[in-house]
């Protein structure tokens, strides 16, 4: 395709998406006529509390709770959560993937990578002999993955739900500028 074929596709993308943004928060639901400064105020608390929770199962009990939330609201759930865990997978888990190997996180390897013929030193970094998976790497990876998912899918909550410029006017109320 040529470069204003791309551009018109995009564009086309573009409005559709801010037309759907519009419908969605014009629906006659519950989570829809909720005040936008509630909402943000909420975003705000939600991404605190988030970031605190350091146990899975209570990251995976904000997931259920963000779940029914999108339920009651009448969003398209399946396409909604095809964009989130898009987003989840890409920054929450293959991003961090690394991190569970035992050169970053220390722990009993469960999955070994590569051997090597003796372990090295490369200037403040101890690379070890076995390389592989541990399964403290994958619980710090599955917590961020799940802070990530859930961070995400409440954000994309308040945005589906909130019309763009009652979202922009109540961050102005709370001091973020708008330009």
């Amino acid at each position: 395709m040529s470069f204003l074929d791309n551009t018109v596709l995009s564009s086309a993308r573009a409005v559709k998406s801010i037309y759907l943004q519009a419908e969605n928060a014009s629906r006659d639901r519950i989570f829809q006529k909720i005040n936008p400064l509630v909402k943000f105020i909420s975003l705000i608390y939600m991404v605190v509390v988030i970031s605190f929770v350091h146990n899975s199962g209570s990251q995976l009990f904000i997931t259920a709770f963000i779940f029914l939330l999108y339920l009651i609201s009448g969003l398209k759930i399946f396409q909604v959560y095809s964009r989130i865990l898009f987003v989840a997978f890409i920054f929450g888990f293959l991003v961090i993937l690394p991190a569970s190997l035992n050169v970053i996180t220390p722990g009993d390897i469960i999955f070994n990578v590569v051997t090597l013929d003796k372990p090295y030193k490369f200037w403040i970094y101890n690379i070890p002999r076995q390389i592989g998976f541990t399964g403290n790497g994958f619980r710090v990876v599955m917590l961020f993955f799940l802070r990530v998912l859930n961070s995400v899918s409440f954000a994309f909550l308040i945005v589906y739900t909130t019309s763009f410029p009652s979202l922009v006017k109540s961050s102005r109320v709370m001091g973020v500028p708008d330009t």
